[in-house]
Formats: structure tokens, sequence, C-alpha cells
């Protein structure tokens, strides 16, 4: 479908953010002038009227970049070869990595703050919004460096660029060889394709595709290797510069979240372990007695070979969320009224969906919507993440706006699986019910045990690298091949191909991401627990930790739904209710 003949209600208004190229013009100008304006903060930080206006610069600086990048960001979402719009991210790219070596002065002035002008500054009143960041900078001054030292830094960052690498050679120069159709023919095979092909119902197709994918990497197994332990040396030269013992430390400082709650995971995920053979089991009696790890993705019960129109695909997720109550409801009406959601795949438009918001009452949702069941479901999980944002920034001051990634998937995950534990509720169809329990252990499988062993994976390696120790394309390999064999069991036939596979996971570039998908979800099933249990408490409960932003500490906002991830308790509910699921799948199958 062309964007100009898509309907008007299902497109992006982007006029809220830039009206035309002369206002983009007008607001980059305005901030070029505001970036100039901070840097004449220099030597004047220590004086609290003066770092006062620093702040509220700041704030109205970062309002600005917000709009206009999000504006370009979106535009080139709708159009990847408008060239006009990449001119200006790159513009504008380049301007914020100037300005940002040019207040390196910051860090370095507040590094020498004493203790009681912090406090001072944190008491005033005028400050409140960014008390919690002033208090922080008691602590930030261990990992502070003189002036010089962090504008160096700052500028060795543009030479960080293992992702650039991995994606130019994961995008364009990989060969992926071709495989046999069950009817003879030859098909293509490419990262594209491949989730169609993994979710084929023919064993034989599951197979030859990943093998395509695992030996197109195969065949750059050095390169990557050696462009991942050279992304992983850099991030131990930032964080051990900066004072850290090693990345992992560093991120979870950053992230206000305590490692106990790694650790926890960690040894929960392997205690639940029999619990996911269990599960392998029963498919592997359903499959006829044998099982390989491409036998997971494709769906052993059928979902109803039901179109949906985008109008019913909304009704089903309104349906799902009424027990959120009017309000919520409402949100999600005029999210849906127009111009906050483009809904259908055209021409230049980026594959996929995501949910974004300018930090200043704007959500915008991109959505490829094709009319299947799947589509319902990304719309249920991205209309999650929109009103996490919308309650967020209803509540809390922009400085506050901007929730923790830790908590960031969990409103998307709760919309998921109340959607299909509503299909489940709603359908006297026994394998239809199969069905949807099935989805809910395949993105158990997917979420909290695969996205744990990448976790696991990539602690290795950075920990090998901070210890000094060897690393190669072979420890790596043979790490990832090792992990495998624990988290599938002993059931399941693991091709030696998989041993690469770890070097196309792209989430390996942004260490320690990756385990708060597993905590993501395995909250939301918590969640939608104590909604169903005792929706009186905890529906004010769950809006409470929708709107509460960064105002508190990320696992302090879990509390607020009696969650507690620093407790193995949570850890076990949460792995109760998984056993749940596994239990109805047996019984429902009879194996």
């Amino acid at each position: 479908m062309d964007r100009k003949n898509a309907p008007q209600n299902t497109k992006w208004d982007l006029s809220c953010l830039v009206k035309d190229e002369e206002e983009y013009n007008m607001l980059f100008g305005k901030v070029k002038k505001l970036g100039q304006k901070l840097t004449t903060f220099k030597g004047k930080l220590n004086q609290k009227e003066e770092y006062k206006k620093y702040i509220r610069t700041y704030e109205e600086f970062d309002k600005l970049v917000e709009r206009i990048s999000l504006f370009a960001g979106l535009e080139q979402t709708i159009n990847n070869k408008n060239v006009d719009i990449l001119a200006k991210l790159q513009q504008l790219s380049y301007f914020i990595e100037n300005l940002e070596k040019e207040l390196s002065f910051v860090s370095a002035e507040e590094k020498k703050f004493s203790d009681s002008y912090i406090n001072e500054l944190a008491a005033d009143a005028e400050l409140s919004d960014y008390k919690n960041d002033i208090l922080d900078i008691k602590e930030d001054k261990k990992h502070t460096l003189s002036e010089k030292e962090e504008k160096l830094l700052s500028g060795a960052g543009a030479f960080a660029n293992a992702r650039d690498v991995f994606d130019a050679l994961t995008t364009s120069e990989l060969v992926f060889d071709d495989i046999t159709l069950p009817n003879g023919k030859r098909a293509k095979v490419d990262e594209n394709l491949y989730p169609l092909y993994i979710t084929d119902k023919n064993t034989d197709v599951r197979k030859a595709a990943a093998l395509s994918v695992m030996n197109a990497y195969k065949k750059h197994n050095l390169t990557l290797a050696t462009n991942y332990i050279s992304h992983i040396k850099t991030c131990d030269f930032f964080a051990t510069s900066t004072k850290f013992d090693s990345t992992f430390v560093q991120h979870f400082y950053s992230d206000k979240i305590s490692t106990k709650i790694y650790n926890n995971l960690i040894e929960s995920i392997h205690k639940n372990l029999p619990l996911f053979y269990k599960w392998v089991s029963v498919r592997k009696k359903l499959l006829g007695g044998k099982i390989s790890v491409t036998d997971f993705a494709n769906p052993l019960f059928a979902l109803p070979n039901k179109k949906y129109t985008y109008n019913q695909a909304i009704d089903e997720v309104l349906f799902a969320t009424a027990v959120f109550g009017k309000d919520y409801t409402q949100g999600l009406k005029n999210l849906t009224s127009g111009g906050w959601v483009d809904v259908y795949p055209e021409t230049n438009k980026e594959k996929g969906a995501f949910e974004t918001s300018d930090l200043n009452g704007h959500q915008f949702v991109k959505l490829n919507f094709v009319g299947n069941f799947d589509s319902v479901e990304t719309m249920a999980h991205e209309f999650g993440h929109a009103m996490h944002s919308y309650y967020t920034e209803k509540a809390q001051p922009y400085s506050l706006r901007s929730y923790n990634i830790f908590v960031a998937e969990i409103a998307s995950t709760v919309n998921e699986i109340l959607l299909l534990e509503f299909m489940k509720e709603n359908t006297e169809n026994k394998k239809e019910k199969l069905a949807y329990t099935e989805k809910l252990l395949q993105m158990a499988k997917s979420t909290v045990f695969r996205q744990t062993m990448f976790s696991e994976f990539e602690y290795f390696a950075h920990e090998a690298v901070n210890q000094k120790q060897p690393l190669t394309y072979d420890t790596l390999n043979k790490k990832y091949f090792e992990l495998n064999k624990i988290y599938f069991g002993k059931n399941v036939k693991i091709y030696p191909e998989f041993q690469y596979e770890w070097s196309r996971i792209s989430h390996f570039y942004r260490p320690f991401y990756v385990y708060k998908y597993a905590t993501g979800m395995l909250a939301a099933m918590l969640i939608v627990k104590r909604i169903k249990e005792n929706p009186a408490k905890f529906v004010p409960a769950y809006k409470e930790f929708l709107s509460a932003g960064r105002s508190k500490r990320p696992n302090d906002i879990l509390k607020i739904v009696d969650i507690d991830f620093e407790k193995e308790d949570s850890f076990n509910e949460a792995f109760a209710l998984y056993e749940k699921w596994v239990r109805e799948y047996t019984e429902g199958t009879k194996c």
C-alpha cells in the first residue's frame, strides 16, 4: 500500500512535532543556540543560582532535541529512502556528539561539589524534580574523571563502532544457501524470510532454513568473533577507566539495580529448567518421539484462521484490557483515534513494530498490521508500551518521565498475556485453548529461558576479557553450544551449526540488556495473576506502577505491585505460574 492511498486515520500525523521544513529549521536553530548557552555555564556550576539556570536551560534544550529527533526518526521509519531526513538525522547526531565534548566540564565540576553543597541543591524546591539525580552525584563522583579525561573519553566514544560493523556485515555481506522445498523447488533464505521458514510445518524445511542461516554466520565466524571481542574490550576499557570493576558492575550501577537480581534470575532459571524439560517432553511425544532445536517455533495447535480488520483488532485489545477501567480504555481509544498509530505495511516503511514518545505527552505506535492474530498480539504489546508512557507523562515532571529499561517491557507483556488469557477463556474449543496456552509457553521459552541463556553467555564473554582470560572464536562457540545443551536438555537434538548462533544476536552489542526481557515477562506474569485475584487492590497499584517513571529505583517501582526480585520468593511465585501453564498443556494433550 502506498502511503498516499492509506486511510488518513491510520497514518501518523507528525505536525504536532514539526509542521514543515521552515519550523524544523527554526527549532534546530533554537537547539543550537541553547546548546551554545549551555557551554557558557563552564566554571559557574558551584554557584547555586547558576546551577539552577543550567538545569532549566538543559531541560528546555532536551525537550527540543527530543522533539526534532523524534520527528526525523519517525519520518525515516516510514520512508527509509528519504535522503533529506537521513541528512537531518546525521546533522543532528554530529551536533550532539560535538556538544557532548563541550559539556564534559559538567561532570568534572560536579565531581568537585562538596556533600553539603549537593545536599543544599537537593533540598532546593526549584530543583525537586531533579533531587534523585543530584543526590546521585555523591556516588557518581567516584567514577568521574578530570575534565580533560572526560573530554577524551567522550570523543573516544565515536570509535566504538563494533555494532556498525556487525550491522554492515550481517545486512549486506552474508550469503545464505538456498533450500529445497517439499515440492522440489529451490527457495532463497535470508534473515527476513527465516521467521517464516522456522515456523513451517515441515521438519525438513525448518532444519534446512536454520542450517542455511547458521552456516552463513559460520563463514564469517572469525570476523564476527573478532568484532565482538573488540566490542567487549571497548566496553571494559570505558568501565574500568571510570573506576568500575567491570562492564557488568557498571551497567547495574547505571541502571540502579542490584546485581543480586541477576544472580537470583540465573539461579531460579537453573532450578526450574526441569519444568521446561517437561514441556519439551510433551512436544517430543506430539512430534512422534523426536525433537530438535528447530522444532520450537512451529505451533502444534493452530489458532483459528481468522482475519481481523484494524477496528476488530482494537476491540479485542479493549476487551482483554477492560479490567483496567474506563480511564485506561479511554486512553487506548484516544491513541487509536487518528494520527498516533501508523498501521499498515507500505512501500519503504521499515518492518516490525515499536512505540515511542517525545516525553511531552505524544505517544506514537508503529505497526505493520496484516490482519492475522499475530498482528493483534503485536498491537496489544505496543499499546501496552503506549499506555505506560501515557500514565507516566500524565503523572511525572519532564525530568522523571523516561522510565528505566528494567521496567519498560513489563506493561507490553502484561497486555500480551491478558490478550492470550482472554482469548483462551472465551472459547469452548479445546484445541484452540491449547493453541493459546502454547503461545504463552513459547513466549516463556523465547523471553524467559532463551534471553537468560543469552545473558549467561555475554556474562561469560565480558568476564573473560575483564579477567584477562583468553577469548577466541573457538571459546565463544564452545561456550554457546554448552549453554544450549544445558538449557534445552538431553531430549533435544542440537545441530553443531548452532554453535555459531551467538554471532547473529544483535543485542549482544548492548551489554546486559537481554536479561531484562526475562525479568520483564516474569513480572508481567505476576501482575496479571495479582490483578485477576484482587482487581480492587492491584488495578490501582498497577496504574501507580505505570505512572512512576523514574521517581523511584526500578525494583522499588516493582514493589508497588508486590514484586521484589531481590528476593527469591517473587521468582518462585512466577515459576509456579509457568508450571501451571505446563500442566494445562500436558493435561490438554494427554501426554
